[in-house]
C-alpha cells in the first residue's frame, strides 16, 4: 500500500504536522492507481512516501533525544543515493518490514526519489521536526524531518528509525517539496512543536562526541 499526498495550499503553515499527515495518511487508504496520483499543478505541493501498516491510531510526541552523527549521516546517504539512484547505498540499513514493502511496490523508491532535486540544496541541511512515535504491534520510531533549502522550493525529507538509541534502520521514508526563496522554511509559520529541536546539520562536521540524553 502506499500513496502519493497532494496539498494545493502554498501556506507553510504546520508543515511538519502536514509531513507527518501525509505520511499517516496511508495508514487509512488504500493503494492509489498510476492516473490517480499523476495530476498535480505548479502551485501544488508534492510528496511521495513509504507505508506503513494499518494499525491503530499512532502515538506522536515531540522528541527530546539527539539524532546520533550515525543517522544524521544515513539521512544524506539516503537523500544522495536518490539523487543518483544508487539505492544498494542504504539497502542494508533497510527494515525488513519496509523491505517487504519495496517489494510490492518495485517502483515505489524510484517514485520517491523522483521528488528530490539534483543540485545541491543552497544550505545545509537543518532538521525541522524530531518525533517519537509509537504504533500498535509495529512498534516504536524516531522520525526526524529536515529541510533543504533550494533557489525555488524547499525540500522537506522525512526519515523514520527504529527507536533503539543511534539506530541507522530505516522504517520508512517521506519526501515533500514546497514552493520557496533559498532559505529556511520559517519556523514560526510552522509547526511550533517544531521549535525545541530545530537545529542546523552539518552531516559532514557532525562529531561522535555529541552529547546524547
Amino acid at each position: 500500500m502506499h500513496s502519493v499526498f497532494l496539498a494545493t495550499s502554498l501556506r507553510y503553515h504546520r508543515l511538519s504536522g502536514l509531513m507527518l499527515a501525509s505520511l499517516l495518511l496511508l495508514l487509512a487508504c488504500t493503494e492509489q492507481p498510476p492516473a490517480a496520483v499523476s495530476a498535480s499543478t505548479p502551485a501544488a505541493s508534492q510528496s511521495q512516501e513509504a507505508a506503513l501498516p494499518a494499525t491503530a491510531s499512532p502515538i506522536v510526541r515531540p522528541s527530546k533525544r539527539q539524532l546520533s552523527p550515525a543517522q544524521l549521516q544515513m539521512a544524506q546517504t539516503v537523500v544522495d543515493a536518490m539523487k543518483t539512484k544508487h539505492y544498494d547505498e542504504f539497502e542494508s540499513h533497510i527494515d525488513p518490514s519496509f523491505a517487504a514493502e519495496l517489494k510490492d511496490n518495485p517502483q515505489l523508491m524510484a517514485e520517491m526519489a523522483s521528488f528530490v532535486p539534483q543540485e545541491a540544496s543552497i544550505k545545509p541541511p537543518k532538521l525541522f521536526a524530531l518525533e517519537d512515535v509509537y504504533y500498535e504491534g509495529y512498534g516504536h520510531m524516531l522520525m526526524a524531518t529536515f529541510d533543504y533549502p533550494y533557489a525555488q522550493q524547499n525540500m522537506l525529507f522525512l526519515i523514520a528509525f527504529d527507536a533503539a538509541e543511534g539506530s541507522t534502520d530505516i522504517k520508512s521514508l517521506a519526501v515533500n517539496t514546497f514552493p520557496g526563496s533559498g532559505d529556511y522554511i520559517n519556523i514560526d509559520e510552522a509547526d511550533p512543536s517544531a521549535v525545541e529541536t530545530e537545529t542546523e546539520i552539518d552531516t559532514a562536521s557532525a562529531s561522535e562526541d555529541e552529547p546524547k540524553e
